[in-house]
């Protein structure tokens, strides 16, 4: 036994080396695929063009793999370029992409300028897109400095399911086909010099703002600087958090808006959410909001998900709901399952114009320059949401029996669902210390067979210079 172990402790020694110089190789390898990466990327083209306009073919093409990127036909394929007084200043142009009834454009472009990527200056604000008050803009312009194939972007395209940070693409160029042209021709750079300029901020006027089909409105002086508005049904870990709050079988749909500043250049590696970068804004009043529902839904209950969960009145039209509030928090709409009463809401159901004078009517200040603030009931827990108390007949006390027996049922299929779920988690991680066990195995064989060829071929190569030195002697011999 002594002997057997001895020889698979002197199989591995001979064979962890052999492992260690083999993956030192692959790592030098993958270091010198890198330094040929870095090389071809600090190797630029210098520009070689005279004063004047130009054409050139462009796509947005994926940051790492190569082929183009899902935004791609977001943007126009012809850039122009304008070379004057020895600076060259490059025009991209963006255009509007549907798809499944989302619309996507360029809203921000930002451009690596070799310690960083800068946000490109936005022109001709002309891009219409449904259900949004602002307009986009159409052209993008920034310096270009070398005739690279490709400029390392990132984009920020504003559709729900991209989410809203800006995502890292590359700017794909074909040089090789590159065409002069007058100025008359340039269409990108006509459309930035004498399309419409952006709307400046005035704190004194009112604001209206939309994204992903909800609006704010507020009146003037509740924001101070110009901001953009973003909002985002809430999904994941996130809409786990606000889950929690209620109980196991509530429906909850929940809504986080932001108001968030300029982002005028982004860190190379920004690490967790870039959109935390930006500077967030308060509102100083009350804000007026507007969120889609789904169609058909009325029973359910409107909070406002701070430290302590506050109910909120709301008026239901069609398919959205409105409201007053003075912070931008998690809204959630619960269904609840034990009593779908629903919240406390009032149906309207006037016209257009009728509409407009209630909007009006919850921004209007009072006396003090302050917006008239909703009713809101604080609630500490969901848990401690007491019904009211009533006379319960037989008949009543029965269903409400049935009602409690049917909950139980509910219960017990949820902790059967959990228990199986712990079960399926346990098999997971069974089957994950089993597979370490077959590569800490299959290592160990490949091993024990690589250490077993070297010692044959060892004793081998001994076991012929034995023979050929019995061969010799016995040659001798018979010579003598």
């Amino acid at each position: 036994m002594k002997s057997f172990l001895n020889l698979i402790c002197f199989i591995l020694a001979l064979v962890l080396p052999l492992n260690m110089v083999v993956a030192i190789e692959m790592d030098v390898n993958e270091i010198k695929e890198v330094e040929k990466e870095l090389d071809s990327i600090n190797n630029h083209n210098p520009i070689i063009l005279e004063e004047g306009f130009y054409e050139l073919p462009v796509n947005l093409w994926h940051a790492i793999e190569d082929k183009a990127s899902m935004g791609n036909k977001a943007m126009k394929h012809l850039a122009n370029i304008e070379v004057k007084d020895k600076d060259v200043t490059l025009y991209i142009g963006s255009d509007k992409m549907t798809i499944s009834n989302l619309t996507a454009s360029l809203i921000n472009l930002y451009y690596d300028d070799g310690e960083k990527f800068v946000k490109s200056t936005p022109h001709s604000f002309e891009l219409e897109v449904s259900k949004e008050d602002e307009k986009r803009p159409e052209v993008f312009t920034l310096p270009l400095k070398y005739m690279d194939e490709y400029l390392r972007v990132m984009v920020d395209p504003k559709v729900e399911p991209m989410g809203d940070d800006p995502i890292e693409a590359r700017l794909k160029f074909e040089f090789d086909k590159i065409k002069k042209i007058s100025e008359d021709e340039a269409v990108l750079i006509s459309k930035a010099k004498n399309g419409e300029k952006r709307k400046l901020f005035d704190p004194k006027e009112s604001i209206k703002k939309s994204n992903k089909g909800v609006t704010i409105e507020a009146d003037s002086g509740i924001f101070d600087k110009d901001f953009t508005f973003y909002a985002n049904k809430m999904t994941g870990k996130d809409l786990k958090v606000v889950q929690s709050r209620f109980g196991d079988l509530d429906m909850v749909t929940s809504y986080e808006l932001e108001a968030l500043g300029e982002l005028s250049e982004i860190p190379y590696n920004s690490s967790g959410k870039i959109n935390n970068l930006r500077e967030k804004f308060i509102p100083k009043g009350f804000v007026n909001i507007t969120l889609p529902i789904k169609k058909g839904q009325k029973d359910f209950t409107l909070y406002a998900i701070e430290e302590e969960i506050q109910e909120i009145q709301y008026n239901l039209k069609d398919d959205e709901i409105n409201f007053n509030y003075d912070k931008f928090v998690p809204f959630a709409m619960v269904e609840k399952a034990e009593n779908t009463t629903g919240g406390q809401k009032k149906e309207i159901t006037d016209t257009g114009s009728e509409r407009n004078s209630t909007t009006k009517a919850i921004l209007s200040t009072s006396v003090n320059g302050k917006s008239n603030p909703p009713k809101v009931n604080k609630i500490n827990d969901t848990s401690k949401i007491e019904p009211q108390s009533r006379n319960f007949s037989p008949a009543k006390v029965k269903s409400e029996n049935n009602k409690k027996d049917n909950l139980g049922n509910m219960q017990n299929i949820v902790d059967k669902d959990k228990q199986e779920d712990t079960l399926h988690l346990c098999e997971n991680e069974i089957i994950k210390e089993n597979k370490v066990i077959i590569i800490i195995s299959l290592f160990g064989i490949v091993g024990i067979v690589f250490g077993s060829l070297y010692i044959i071929r060892k004793y081998l190569k001994v076991l012929l210079e034995e023979m050929e030195i019995k061969e010799e002697l016995n040659r001798k011999e018979k010579i003598i």
